[in-house]
């Protein structure tokens, strides 16, 4: 009897699930390709191109929309249980209302950890595929082109500052090497592929007896034999923050260090790891939130309200974490303070609930 109602509950679930991820995907992919078909059409997209581009819109879209569908899909088997008066037959069976939502927070908790493998394994080559496409067909590469300033350590300690990464040609655009402090570099174009880096159109800036930085030589092209990559990591650190997975974020912070002594590099890291996080557990906490007000027994169960407040409620959750990851990458606020503690505090809330229920 036992797994024979947690089938039937998981069975119904995920076939909801299923059926909502379906159709938003189906929805966001028609929205998208009408809005871009004159892209489409100008640029002669092989079709097995386009079809690979929508299918990498899955792992990139999944933070939003899979939280979104496992809490549209809970509400609907809940409220329906609910309606049809099943949960009161469960109820007079023996079954208490939080071994009744076992199965859905078992199934949440499963979907908060495949969207954090997503984040890991999934997201970063994606969002390269489909930023080489755009680059490829779109000539899109100048848009990306942002104030964001990156950087690598390399491994004599030595820094290496750059916009931005041409995953396409394969070479940085925009960089600084700082050798050390009496000894920098500006490189418009940097090979690092190359059996040694390779630059193109290179300053050398150097420090002078007066302490002030000169225009030491220029190079239209310059081999840089001191400079050495760590290729083990180097593919991750190339990656823009917010593309990278989260081993990565977290091997390249220190959670721990005073927010005081964090430097812009540190804040960013941290600030996207916070956020992976917490993204990450917005499927299990949307469906602890809206289960308790879904199994409430009443005469009339006012299923718009709740499918209208639980959706509002999930775009509010999203929206204060986009809120609190710009604040926190812009040093305004600590990311614990910005994303963690309203995570927590929903959390908690959910918690609290959830342990109310007989």
């Amino acid at each position: 009897m036992n797994k024979t109602w947690i089938k039937y509950l998981s069975k119904e679930f995920l076939k909801t699930f299923l059926f909502f991820t379906f159709c938003f995907y189906l929805l966001y992919t028609i929205i998208d390709y009408s809005s871009n078909i004159k892209s489409f059409f100008n640029a002669s997209i092989p079709l097995k191109d386009l079809l690979i581009f929508y299918i990498f819109q899955i792992s990139k879209r999944a933070d939003l929309l899979i939280p979104l569908s496992a809490m549209l899909a809970s509400i609907r088997v809940l409220t329906k249980l609910n309606f049809n008066r099943e949960l009161l037959a469960m109820q007079a069976g023996g079954f208490s209302l939080k071994k009744i939502l076992a199965p859905f927070l078992a199934i949440a908790l499963i979907i908060s950890l495949m969207i954090a493998l997503n984040f890991e394994f999934l997201t970063p080559y994606a969002t390269e595929s489909i930023e080489n496409f755009e680059d490829v067909y779109f000539n899109n590469m100048e848009k990306r082109k942002k104030n964001t300033i990156y950087q690598i350590d390399l491994t004599d300690s030595s820094k290496l500052i750059y916009q931005n990464y041409e995953s396409k040609n394969k070479r940085f655009y925009d960089s600084y090497w700082i050798k050390n402090n009496n000894e920098i570099y500006s490189i418009k174009y940097l090979y690092p592929y190359s059996e040694v880096p390779i630059g193109i159109g290179v300053n050398r800036i150097i420090e002078t007896e007066t302490h002030q930085k000169a225009l030491g030589a220029s190079y239209e092209s310059y081999s840089f034999d001191g400079m050495y990559f760590n290729m083990q990591n180097f593919e991750d650190a190339i990656l823009p923050y917010e593309n990278r997975p989260i081993s990565s974020l977290w091997k390249s912070t220190s959670i721990f260090q005073d927010s005081k002594k964090r430097n812009e590099h540190d804040s960013l890291i941290l600030s996207q790891l916070t956020f992976k996080i917490c993204v990450s557990l917005a499927t299990i906490l949307s469906i602890m939130v809206t289960a308790t007000a879904c199994i409430t027994f009443s005469r009339q169960i006012r299923i718009f309200v709740i499918y209208s407040v639980s959706v509002f409620g999930l775009l509010s959750f999203f929206t204060i974490l986009n809120s609190g990851l710009v604040l926190a990458e812009n040093m305004i606020l600590d990311p614990f303070v910005s994303m963690l503690l309203p995570t927590a505090i929903f959390m908690i809330i959910a918690s609290y609930k959830i342990a109310k229920l007989d």
